[in-house]
Parts: structure tokens; C-alpha cells; sequence
């Protein structure tokens, strides 16, 4: 009697110890869903032309990235895996082709998007572009906020201007003596609808907007900043 009460306490300690284990392991998983899979990115273009992504995942979370090369745009779907423990880095180079490239995080279980587009000049073009400044990146940092850090060339005046009517964070680049800071941070908090548009003018290229809207000369390069469901267009 005493063995079988025995034997019947082990298997109820052990039937426990499962239960619990699978518990555990459904938890993490509700707990990664529930949370940004996205933890935060970086997508930055260096003084030689070249881009580059670099992002981070939250814990318990895989990603897949699907190019669609007629619209150059990386389509990076998140999602919870319980062979993934730890937080992930991952960072890839990005080429821009017919002066766009894209990046799409598609948050498969939150309905979630992200998508960071930049209008730039290609890298055999860079002469032609703008040559006031020298680099800039922009990183998400999961908080609805977006930071822009950039590099300009010695003796260049920065102007911020946010433009009312077409909802556009303008930054001018103009040459000038008296100018002494080469690097700068701005930070953009993301509004529910609306995307964050941010255009950089070189004042010294001479190039006159065709269509009469915003200030003088051309935007370049382009920075667009988009949240929204799947249905994201």
C-alpha cells in the first residue's frame, strides 16, 4: 500500500512539473505576441553611398525577409518562434535601384506595419545629388518615436523648417563661414494616420520645383515614415 502511494505521488509530482513546463512555454509565446516583435532599426546611408538595415527583435521572435524587386522593397515579416529564446540583431546591406529602396516590417501576429521608404540618388549618380551632406540615418525606437542623425560637410548652415501645408519636416543645407556644428539629432514622434515626411534641400543646387509647391529647389534626398494595419498601401 505504501508503494503504490508512493508511486502514485511521483507521477502526480511529474504530471505537475509537464504542466507547468507547457504553461511556461505557451506563456513566453502570448507574452512575445502581445509585445512589438520589433524591438527597434536603424537604416542608415554612410559617406560612400551605401545603405544599410540593421534591426532588432524581441525576445521569443524569427524574421523573414521577402524582396520584391520591382518595387525594391524589403518586406521583412516578424513572428513569435519557440526555437528563438533570446533577442536577435540581424543587419543586411541595402541597394537602391531607380533612386528608391523600401523597408516593410510586417508584424504577422499584431497586424502591424512599419515602412520606411527613402527617395535618394543612386550611388553612380552621387555627383549629381546632394552634396552638402555627407550621411544620415534614421532608427525606429519602438516607441512611436524616430530619430534622424546626420552629417553635413564643414562651413554648411542647417535650417529646420516644418511646412504646415504639406505636413513636411524641411531641412535646409545652405553654405556658410560662419557655421561650425557638422552633426545633428532630431527627434520625430509618430502621429496615429499620419506619416513623417522629411525632405532635405541643398539651397546651393540652383534646382527649381516645377510645380510651384514648398520652398525652392528639390527635395533630396527623401525620408517617409509610415505605420498602419496590413492593409498599408
Amino acid at each position: 500500500m505504501k508503494k503504490l502511494t508512493l508511486t502514485s505521488l511521483l507521477i502526480l509530482i511529474t504530471l505537475g512539473f509537464s504542466s507547468c513546463s507547457a504553461e511556461d512555454d505557451s506563456a513566453l509565446l502570448q507574452e512575445t505576441s502581445s509585445e512589438n516583435l520589433l524591438k527597434s532599426f536603424n537604416l542608415n546611408k554612410d559617406s560612400n553611398g551605401q545603405f544599410a538595415l540593421n534591426y532588432e527583435l524581441g525576445e521569443g521572435a524569427s524574421s523573414d525577409n521577402v524582396l520584391d524587386s520591382e518595387t525594391n522593397t524589403n518586406n521583412i515579416y516578424l513572428y513569435s518562434s519557440d526555437n528563438q529564446r533570446q533577442v536577435a540583431s540581424k543587419s543586411q546591406g541595402l541597394a537602391i535601384q531607380n533612386g528608391q529602396l523600401s523597408v516593410n516590417f510586417n508584424d504577422t501576429e499584431n497586424d502591424k506595419n512599419h515602412r520606411i521608404t527613402i527617395l535618394d540618388d543612386d550611388i553612380q549618380m552621387k555627383s549629381g545629388g546632394n552634396e552638402l551632406l555627407e550621411s544620415y540615418e534614421i532608427s525606429g525606437n519602438g516607441d512611436g518615436t524616430y530619430d534622424l542623425d546626420f552629417k553635413v560637410a564643414d562651413g554648411v548652415a542647417v535650417d529646420f523648417i516644418y511646412n504646415d501645408d504639406t505636413r513636411t519636416y524641411e531641412i535646409h543645407l545652405n553654405s556658410s563661414l560662419d557655421a561650425t556644428q557638422s552633426e545633428f539629432v532630431q527627434t520625430f514622434t509618430k502621429q496615429e494616420g499620419v506619416a513623417i515626411n522629411i525632405d532635405f534641400y541643398d539651397k546651393t543646387s540652383g534646382l527649381q520645383k516645377t510645380d510651384g509647391n514648398g520652398p525652392d529647389g528639390v527635395p533630396d534626398p527623401q525620408v517617409i515614415i509610415e505605420e498602419g494595419g496590413p492593409d498599408l498601401d
